[in-house]
């Protein structure tokens, strides 16, 4: 199957005839021509297409080689407009001189000139042959390139995914996930299979499961990993590890990955989900490790298997257990129906239909939601009155059995159906791996490198780029893997069925070599292939010196396997060398983590590169300034090059630089001046700014880049005093994160000018400040109203702006705030004293979900002025969605809102004892609600209720070096109402001599951490924790024993003593006197003090 459509070569090549360079060049009459003879070429093609025609390979070589000669041109045309703009900026004197004279100008437009009639010598060749061929031009006018026949989507406007009837199956599936049985000795984790036929929407309803919000706050843990692929037991298990830590193992053996499998499940009610297993070993149990997942893990755990073979789902249920498999029944009349009608008018036009019509294409889909949406979409540009019949007809519906769509058919209809440019888009994802995750980002700027996005009047590329990626996703060909807090699409998955389909559909073109594959593969396989990719590691060590004798007309080289950790060993230049002069066609060069130590000049002929990836090249310090020779080099990606220490000086020569990656560049002192030439910049994730070096850029040039979007961090703010009034970053519409960071002190008075002139977009949603040092924040700050995350970080503020408007405030980070007293003041419209307490609580802080204050020393409270009104715990209103709260070296800290909501963690570390009675237990004998406070009372929960449930979700708690609180006797905490808590960690307090007798109630409880604290014992009922996994007890130098309780923690997967003497003592392996309670414990952590002060560092 041919996937490369010969059409789009012509589109690319108009497109660059009309870029602004090109047509500047002044050889009016010669680009006429060239296009007009274009414009027929496609015309001829296009027929070629629409009759399913094949043509000669020949003309496909010519095709490329015209490409490739005006890619020539318009780099020529570029290097002239540079030019130009070099002398207008009175940049390079030389080179201003050399263009000035009309004998040069006529000279270069003579070559030019001369280039374009060796251009058309080939096109009236093809043209020629194409008339010889009986092929006729077919204009095609007002095609919408994404899905023809229709109006263009705006920009991050998709088409959502249509599911329909499948509410009762989800509301199933959910009540086996938080079915909890009372039995205690049931298996931690059950199975839930889910059966059916292909296309019935197994995986579409695991997805939806997945990510239910229910579901979301239920497990601690969710993974998902696709089994379509023949594996083993090694790479099934490597596969749930990768997905648990994105990270790749594929250096460990089998028992490696178990291990580490046992810790990332350990002490947590896991949902895993095995998507589409596919295959499964009868004659031996390959997936014996699976009873690793039920050992160790809380109770509730589950895993969802969809599967299409049901052998499959035997073998693996066997392992572990399983509840009755669920089969996934097809949609009965009145909901296939439903979904017809909304894929086929999914802009909600009403058309005139045959009901006759539409019910028997509906009965032949039988209840199938992928025939009915690939049937449907197919008669979306087709007339119902005049097509729909003769379709029924058609040779396509009788492959259609018993709504049992044949693979491979089904595939090939979706295809036929896409336009050009998504076959190419699609095509091009054979060079991911199986079951990859994809960067979208990245996905589609390498579409662009490689043309395949058409271009749109007034519309960035990129957005082009999402829609196109939006199109795929509601084909259901890519799976949603994570979005960002924009809820945009960051990382993705290919479906791995159409993964394999688009392997086979793009094979003459594109190849994935693995290490054997690699070595066998001869010079005449590789002879059409144009985009290659590596389905392994790459280092220097490997022997692959072969690659630069292959394939001159590579256009791809990409390593996506090449693992997380940093390759070592260096690769040489001379290997580089030879891969850019053998492949002087790429478009696409990726080089990232080789232990690259230095580019070779080589670089600067690879004229038609689009996308570089050097990044995660530690050794690297410097680039070759002959980069900046790529002048149509639209992707840098440098990040993580920790040695760099600076671009480029000509950088500025890249007008058409789009992304520079330069994250974690820490050696990276300074920009070199001339980047406000580079306006299509869309992303500089870091500007960082020098005083000393002459070649460093300004925030001068920082204001001429409004096209940035996405993060910005500027960096040595101290660096540069700008005195211009003009905007430099408020016209940025497009930023969402912005971070000013300063390196050095400066006066509070400069600070204070530059962060009124460093006002960002009101749009902005991350806001971070690093070591300001001004007193006072610039009035801009008001008009921040969509701000969802704002962190100061070792800021010399006294007081804050006012947060009350910030309903959008998800994440509120204040840290080394050495001045700052008070959060808010009492005029705040949220402030208790306000004379509606039930509309303040309704105000109060909406979205906030996460709270840190940390390193505070004289944070006094949450208001300032008069704070009498904290004795009367009633009256404070409190955060209604806060889950995650940290207060760490705040002693002074007394007066704060209540925390009705707390979830996820609660750290209090060095914090005031009155702080952890007004979190732990506001409500306390002499708080009780006031008469004059009803109001409040009414709006807010009961005292007796909250002091029993306000932490009665909370899953994580911390106390830390409270020297003063003594809980062994107190009843400070309400134990019995911590009713989900699954951590707890005890560390630095002198007064803890005991567990506190309450504890014994929290039955949930799956880790224990006793640090630096100076019990004796441990108490007996500590054997009431039967799902606590983990029990960690460290620098506890007068514990003298274990309970003999210990013994009968079943669950008990891991035990650390670290540094307490006589314990250590007692638990010696098969001699002391404790080892009998715990030789049972298959991973023991024994470790002796390191030296004498380590043994008493709890004694305080």
């Amino acid at each position: 199957m041919a996937w490369f459509v010969h059409s789009s070569f012509v589109d690319r090549t108009i497109e660059m005839l009309h870029s602004e360079a090109v047509q500047q060049i002044g050889v009016t009459d010669e680009l006429s021509e060239l296009e007009n003879t274009m414009s027929s070429i496609k015309a001829r093609l296009s027929d070629a297409e629409e009759k399913e025609e094949l043509v000669d390979h020949r003309l496909f070589v010519d095709l490329e080689k015209v490409e490739e000669l005006v890619d020539d041109l318009s780099s020529e045309a570029l290097r002239q407009q540079l030019a130009g703009t070099l002398r207008r900026d009175s940049i390079t004197k030389k080179v201003c001189t050399f263009f000035s004279t009309s004998s040069n100008q006529a000279a270069s437009q003579y070559k030019l000139g001369e280039k374009i009639k060796g251009i058309n010598k080939i096109l009236a060749r093809l043209k020629a042959s194409l008339l010889d061929s009986g092929l006729v031009e077919r204009h095609e006018e007002n095609i919408d390139v994404v899905t023809r026949g229709k109006e263009p989507t705006p920009s991050y406007v998709h088409k959502e995914q249509v599911i329909i009837g499948r509410d009762r199956d989800t509301t199933a599936i959910k009540r086996y996930l938080f079915d909890v049985a009372e039995n205690s000795e049931e298996k931690n984790v059950e199975v839930i299979p889910i059966v059916g036929a292909r296309g019935i929407g197994k995986t579409t309803l695991a997805q939806l499961v997945f990510h239910d919000e229910e579901v979301v706050m239920h497990f601690d843990l969710r993974l998902w990993v696709n089994l379509s692929s023949p594996l083993d037991e090694r790479v099934g298990i490597g596969k749930i590890v990768k997905s648990a830590t994105n990270e790749d193992f594929e250096s460990l053996e089998t028992y490696q990955l178990q291990q580490k499998l046992g810790k990332i499940v350990r002490g947590k009610r896991y949902l895993l989900v095995l998507d589409d297993v596919l295959n499964w070993d009868p004659n031996g149990d390959p997936w014996t490790s699976l009873q690793n997942l039920s050992s160790g893990c809380a109770n509730g755990s589950r895993i969802i298997i969809t599967s299409s073979h049901w052998d499959a789902e035997i073998e693996i249920t066997k392992s572990i257990g399983t509840t009755k498999p669920y089969e996934l029944e097809p949609l009965d009349e009145e909901e296939s129906w439903a979904l017809f009608e909304k894929v086929v008018f999914e802009n909600g036009e009403g058309k005139q239909i045959n009901s006759q019509i539409v019910k028997r294409i509906v009965e032949r889909c039988a209840g199938s939601p992928f025939a009915i949406k690939t049937i449907g979409r197919m008669l979306q540009s087709k007339d119902p009155e005049t097509e729909w019949s003769t379709f029924l007809e058609t040779d396509i519906i009788s492959r259609i059995h018993g709504g049992d769509l044949y693979l491979l058919e089904a595939l090939i209809l979706v295809w036929d159906n896409f336009p050009w440019n998504l076959k190419n888009c699609l095509a091009y994802c054979s060079l991911f791996p199986i079951d990859f995750e994809i960067d979208v980002k990245t996905l589609i700027n390498l579409w662009i490198a490689q043309g395949f996005i058409y271009p749109s009047p007034e519309r960035h590329m990129e957005d082009v780029g999402y829609e196109y990626f939006r199109n795929l996703c509601w084909e259901s060909i890519f799976q949603e893997v994570e979005k960002d807090e924009n809820g945009i699409v960051s990382k993705c998955r290919m479906a791995p069925l159409m993964h394999q389909f688009v392997i086979e559909a793009a094979e003459s073109i594109s190849i994935m070599l693995y290490g054997t594959q690699y070595l066998e593969t001869s010079e005449r396989e590789l002879q059409w292939e144009e985009h290659v990719s590596f389905g392994f590691h790459l280092d220097s060590s490997s022997n692959y010196a072969r690659l630069p004798g292959r394939g001159h007309r590579i256009r791809t080289i990409l390593l996506p396997s090449q693992m997380r950790l940093e390759t070592e060993g260096t690769l040489g230049e001379s290997f580089l060398d030879a891969i850019i002069l053998r492949h002087k066609l790429l478009r696409v060069l990726d080089l990232h983590n080789l232990g690259i130590e230095m580019l070779p000049d080589s670089i600067g002929k690879l004229k038609h590169l689009r996308y570089l990836d050097v990044s995660q090249n530690s050794a690297i310090k410097s680039l070759p300034n002959s980069i900046t020779m790529l002048l149509h080099l639209t992707v840098l990606k440098l990040s993580s090059c920790y040695g760099l220490q600076e671009l480029p000086r000509d950088i500025h020569k890249l007008i058409r630089l789009r992304h520079v990656e330069i994250d974690w560049c820490y050696s990276l002192t300074y920009l070199p001046r001339g980047l406000g030439h580079l306006t299509q910049l869309q992303t500089l994730s870091e500007f960082v700014l020098s005083k000393d070096n002459r070649h460093s850029c300004s925030l001068r040039q920082l204001a001429e880049l409004n096209n940035l979007r996405g993060k910005l961090k500027i960096k040595n703010l101290e660096n540069d005093i700008y005195d211009s009034k003009a905007a430099i970053l408020k016209e940025k519409e497009h930023l969402t994160s912005l971070t000013l960071a300063w390196d050095l002190d400066v006066h509070e008075v400069t600070a204070k000018e530059q962060l009124d002139r460093l006002e960002p977009p009101s749009n902005i949603k991350e806001l971070v400040l690093v070591r300001y040092h001004g007193i006072k924040f610039s009035g801009w700050f008001s008009s921040l109203n969509n701000l969802v995350k704002f962190s100061l970080r070792n800021c010399k503020c006294q007081d804050l702006p006012p947060l009350s408007h910030l309903s959008s405030l998800k994440v509120l980070i204040l840290d080394q705030m050495t001045d700052l007293k008070y959060i808010s003041n009492k005029y705040e419209n949220n402030h208790p004293s306000s004379s509606s307490a039930s509309a303040a609580a309704a105000a109060f802080f909406p979205s906030l979900e996460e709270l840190r204050l940390t390193e505070l020393p004289n944070l006094e409270g949450w208001w300032g002025g008069d704070n009498s009104l904290k004795a009367t715990v009633s009256s404070l209103p409190s955060f209604p969605r806060l889950s995650k709260l940290m207060i760490e070296d705040c002693p002074k800290l007394s007066s704060m809102p209540l925390y009705t909501h707390l979830k996820e963690w609660l750290v209090l570390d060095n914090t005031s004892l009155e702080t952890f009675q007004h979190i732990m237990n506001p409500f306390t004998s002499s708080q009780v609600p006031s008469e004059t406070n009803k109001e409040w009372s009414a709006a807010s929960t009961s005292s007796a209720v909250f002091a029993s449930s306000s932490l009665s979700r909370l899953q994580s708690l911390c106390i830390i070096g409270i020297k003063k609180l003594d809980i062994s006797y107190s009843d400070e905490i309400k134990w019995e109402g911590l009713r989900n808590l699954r951590f707890l960690r005890f560390d630095y307090l002198p007064k803890l001599n005991k567990l506190p007798e309450g504890l014994q109630h929290v039955t949930t409880l799956q880790e224990l951490h006793i640090w630096r604290c100076n019990m004796k014992t441990l108490p007996e009922w500590i054997g009431k924790f039967k799902f606590l996994t983990v029990l960690g007890i460290s620098v506890c130098p007068y514990l003298n024993s274990l309970p003999e309780a210990i013994k009968s923690l079943s669950s008990l997967v891991t035990l650390e003593i670290v540094d307490c003497p006589i314990l250590l003592e007692r638990c010696k392996s098969k001699t002391g006197a404790d080892w009998h309670k715990i030789e049972h414990i298959p991973d023991l952590l024994l470790q002796r003090p390191q030296s004498s002060s380590s043994s008493s560092s709890g004694q305080n």
